[in-house]
């Protein structure tokens, strides 16, 4: 409901002014018409004033610039969103019937006084209406919670309170608790299922390198989880297809957790499937979460990086320290110690070999031309890089870099500024997407940053803003580009002092944000102007799998209206043909149903102008698994996590009574209202020029007319 409007007048000069401006406009419009050769009638004489003055007028109030604003502001009601758990997993619990989670609901949705949504997440995001409640069948095979997010942040606006009813178990999807907490709605977690695990054992996760190398060894490690099985003998293996690459026999421990280590050297390079299983015990309570499946890249060779320092710093020492834990990297350090002197007496011309860059400092106010030419050279080919900005860097000439840099240079300052990290970016490949590791970041001590203005170019994007002490700042710290040539840049100095850090839960952030970001300047998937990808490797037997196909020209603009034609070839060479459709800026997609198990190959080929232009291709796997029987418990950590970061509670679904008050009590202090403003600006409107030129011509006819001059 519009509860106010507001009208307010602008002008570029005193408002005095143009009254007496108005006044003498009308005063010489009367002066010019008193007397009139020929002679007019008096009614005409009038109406001829009249045209004068009102096209004077409006040149007049043209002239002024006023600008009308008018605001109209709307009171929003509040409502309270309201999610529960729709996947079979919600029915597993012995302790909890179906009924008792629809009455819930019904209770709810009635004792709210404010204006209820219902929503089911599992496969997909669905809304219910109240008087269909009772038909809940809770039947979804996957549980993807993180669908929640994007209906939230769309209404975020008009949402009071939001509660969740779930296990807390997901299996699609990602944590979408970072971004949810960022909105300040107060979440009320309603948790279903047994605090307590059944008898089981578990293969929780797979840990290993994304990029492993030929002929090297590298070590690949299974966790497992038991209950109730201490002292009980599994056999856990590794293989490749049909090979078992190692097979280990282990005691289960009193702690709960194991970890098993296995090494895998694999003498080709691709991609790889491989396959940890363990060994089945009488009286687990499931055995669908006794194996994984997953993919592995093998390169073919050792990294090389090109190290450039326009100084030696304690950045340096730092930086390249963090690379050398990676043993799988060769690092060539052209550090700069004076004007034409480099460490160890090193041959720039090396870096042409290098596959990506670190640039440290760099270029300073010594380094030399060549040099800046030779990096100059390696970035127009597209090299990947890393760049930071320190007090040794000079701006002036990294300018000469503008078409490389994934920011802009606005206006050169000399002075710095102690600053601290504030991560926007809660999906980053460089910092992670663990909301207790974000914190982490964000409490790290502040580095120094010059306070030249720098902006992030419009194909950037920014990881993490600035802030100085509890104010936060929009400038960026931490940028990365991923169309056409790949980068990031920090843009401070003192970096180093994140290593130092007296917290011991934070030494690993520094070392991690230079490890991975190796590992992400070195995927050239991004540069590759045919892209096909499917949303996950691994598929369960009852899940869709949703490929897109991305498509670029030499310039990486997006492609529309190619055809893109694929075949779905499965173990038994047998082809199934299929065709992409055309969604937007150079994605098409498509949705395969139904797949048995088994390991599956897409062949696609583009056609541009009904000429092949380029093929990929992709592999994936399904296998027969039931994913809801994966965990036997309830996630009280997740969702009681989830609701006290929020400010909101977590109840129980057995004791749920108070719940209704306190939305209540929230939603009755809710105060949020829209604000709409209209300008209407009268010196640049068309129409006010229409009517003037309209006016004057109207005058000069009917002047014309009566013979007058």
């Amino acid at each position: 409901m519009i509860f106010a409007s507001e009208i307010n007048i602008s002008l570029s000069f005193s408002p005095v002014y143009l009254v007496i401006g108005i006044i003498l406009s009308i005063l010489f419009s009367v002066w010019i018409y008193r007397i009139t050769l020929p002679k007019i009638s008096v009614p005409l004489k009038i109406f001829l004033t009249i045209l004068r003055s009102a096209a004077i007028v409006l040149i007049l109030l043209a002239i002024f610039e006023p600008v009308i604003s008018i605001i109209n502001k709307e009171n929003i009601k509040p409502k309270t969103f309201l999610f529960f758990d729709n996947s079979t997993s919600i029915k597993n619990y012995s302790e909890t019937d179906s009924s008792e989670i629809i009455s819930g609901i019904n209770n709810l949705s009635n004792e709210i006084t404010s204006e209820t949504e219902i929503y089911s997440f599992g496969n997909v995001l669905r809304k219910w209406d109240q008087e269909k409640i009772g038909e809940i069948k809770f039947d979804d095979s996957i549980t993807n919670i993180s669908s929640i997010k994007d209906e939230v942040i769309n209404k975020k606006n008009e949402i009071a309170s939001i509660i969740i009813l779930s296990d807390g178990n997901y299996n699609s999807g990602s944590d979408p608790s970072g971004e949810l907490n960022q909105l300040g709605i107060p979440i009320f977690a309603i948790g279903v299922g047994d605090t307590v695990s059944q008898k089981d054992i578990e293969l929780r996760k797979v840990l290993y390198s994304k990029y492993l190398y030929a002929e090297t060894e590298s070590t690949i490690k299974a966790v497992l989880l038991n209950n109730g099985f201490v002292g009980g003998n599994v056999v856990v293996t590794l293989s490749e297809g049909n090979s078992i690459i190692e097979r280990k026999t282990i005691v289960l421990s009193e702690t709960g957790i194991d970890y098993v280590d296995f090494t895998y050297k694999p003498m080709t390079s691709g991609e790889k499937k491989l396959r940890v299983d363990i060994s089945r015990l009488e009286n687990e309570s499931s055995f669908s979460n006794n194996s994984r499946s997953f993919f592995v890249n093998v390169i073919d060779n050792k990294l090389k990086i090109g190290f450039v320092s326009a100084a030696p710093s304690s950045d340096v020492k730092f930086i390249y320290n963090s690379l050398k834990l990676d043993e799988d990297l060769e690092i060539m350090r052209s550090i700069q110690i004076s004007r034409n002197k480099f460490f160890d007496d090193f041959d720039n011309s090396k870096l042409n070999e290098a596959d990506i860059l670190f640039l440290i400092g760099f270029p300073g106010k010594d380094t030399p031309q060549n040099l800046i030419n030779l990096i100059k050279q390696k970035l127009s080919n597209n090299s990947p890089y890393l760049i930071t900005v320190n007090e040794n860097t000079d701006l002036i000439k990294l300018k000469e870099f503008s078409q490389f840099l994934p920011f802009e240079i606005n206006q050169i300052r000399n002075d710095f500024t102690r600053v601290m990290l504030n991560v926007n970016d809660f999906n980053s490949p460089l910092l992670g997407s663990d909301l207790r590791e974000i914190n982490l970041w964000n409490e790290l001590p502040p580095v120094l940053k010059n306070n030249s203005n720098f902006s992030a170019k419009p194909q950037s994007k920014v990881i993490s803003k600035i802030k100085i002490g509890n104010t936060l700042i929009d400038e960026p710290l931490l940028i990365t580009n991923n169309v056409g040539q790949k980068s990031i840049a920090i843009l401070a100095g003192e970096i180093w002092k994140w290593k130092l850090n007296n917290k011991k839960e934070d030494n690993f952030l520094f070392d991690n944000l230079f490890n991975t970001s190796v590992k992400w300047l070195r995927d050239e998937s991004s540069r590759d102007k045919f892209i096909i990808s499917s949303d996950k490797k691994i598929y369960s037997n009852v899940e869709s799998i949703f490929l897109t196909a991305e498509l670029y020209d030499e310039a990486l603009n997006p492609i529309a209206n190619a055809e893109i034609e694929a075949e779905l070839i499965n173990s038994k060479n047998e082809k199934i043909p299929f065709r992409f459709t055309y969604d937007s800026d150079g994605l098409y997609e498509y949705q395969i149903e139904n797949l048995i198990a088994g390991d599956y190959k897409i062949i696609a080929n583009s056609y541009v102008n009904n000429s092949l232009y380029k093929n990929a291709e992709l592999n994936f796997s399904v296998e027969n698994q039931n994913l809801e029987q994966n965990s036997s418990q309830m996630d009280f950590e997740f969702l009681n996590n989830l609701a006290t970061v929020s400010n909101g509670k977590f109840y129980y679904l057995g004791n749920i009574n108070n719940i209704s008050t306190s939305i209540n009590n929230i939603n009755s202090t809710f105060s949020r209202e829209t604000i709409n403003r209209i300008e209407f600006r009268f010196w640049s409107n068309e129409i006010v020029l229409i009517i003037v030129i309209i006016l004057l011509a109207i005058e000069w006819f009917i002047r014309k007319r009566a013979g007058m001059l």
